[in-house]
């Protein structure tokens, strides 16, 4: 599940008609790049960075008696007044935040990966937190399930490979 909690700038993406992506980041590495805009009913290639342009196409002035290198120009003018008001407005309304809540199979499946053990050896994170309150809870202790381990610091070992695994997933 993804949650959106800026809606104004989803809302700004309407004209959108392709985005890529990945849930993990893995492809991406958390980065997304534009490929393509489309400003004045016309596809603009925008896949060369202006900066790195500018800064390649110094470097390649700079050299002496090398044979310079061919580089590849933006398909945009960055003085075009409405590129830049198009870029200005993007960059403005892309505050959306994006939240993962991690299911817990997949918080068991990172502990059980991270122990080395099976998912099926592996409480459930509810019942850990109900077996830590039961340990802390004055008078009787609550019978804990085989799966939760009775010392209390193995239990909070465990919870803390739980919320460890819940991290790395967000």
């Amino acid at each position: 599940m993804v949650q959106v909690n800026n809606m104004e700038s989803v809302e700004t993406l309407g004209s959108t008609s392709c985005i890529c992506s990945d849930k993990t980041g893995t492809l991406t590495q958390n980065r997304m790049t534009v490929s393509q805009m489309f400003i004045r009913s016309e596809v603009i290639d925008a896949s060369v960075n202006y900066e790195i342009y500018k800064l390649m196409q110094k470097k390649e002035n700079e050299k002496v008696g090398a044979p310079k290198k061919n580089i590849q120009e933006p398909g945009y003018s960055a003085n075009d007044l409405v590129f830049k008001e198009f870029i200005k407005t993007l960059a403005l309304g892309t505050i959306t935040e994006f939240k993962y809540a991690p299911t817990a199979d997949e918080i068991k499946r990172t502990v059980a990966t991270k122990r080395g053990v099976s998912v099926k050896k592996l409480p459930e994170p509810a019942d850990i937190i109900e077996a830590l309150a039961g340990d802390t809870a004055g008078g009787e202790k609550k019978v804990h399930k085989s799966t939760i381990p009775r010392d209390h610091a193995k239990l909070l070992k465990l919870k803390e490979d739980y919320d460890w695994a819940e991290e790395q997933l967000h």
